[in-house]
């Protein structure tokens, strides 16, 4: 985690790489979240 944060520093667009980690992370919770509720109607 350390070394994609200093990979994001050093990068000359660390919005966009930001955003990109975000938005993957994000990504990963609602699925995470979407399997959870399917589990829990059945």
């Amino acid at each position: 985690m350390k070394f994609a944060l200093k990979t994001i520093f050093k990068n000359k667009r660390p919005t966009l790489a930001a955003g990109l980690l975000f938005y993957c992370v994000g990504f990963l919770n609602l699925t995470s979240y979407l399997e959870a509720e399917r589990c829990f109607q059945h």
